[in-house]
């Protein structure tokens, strides 16, 4: 089996934009039900962000709050 036939394109997957939230990018993980999202600006991707590295940081932020507005 190629590699082609099993890889999801990424125009169907709606990505997240670089401005957003970690709240949006976990809806939209819950919507697509990916382990990767796009992260976008102007159209473009600049990145991925991963479904684990996302869980992880939402969990830091309801133990020990955001600390980036701490600051």
């Amino acid at each position: 089996t190629a590699i082609r036939n099993l890889a999801l394109p990424l125009g169907k997957l709606s990505g997240v934009p670089a401005e957003g939230t970690c709240y949006d990018a976990f809806r939209q993980f819950q919507a697509q039900e990916v382990e990767l999202l796009p992260v976008r600006r102007h159209g473009k991707v600049m990145g991925f962000v991963k479904r684990k590295v996302l869980m992880h940081r939402l969990m830091w932020e309801l133990r020990y709050g955001d600390l980036q507005q701490k600051k």
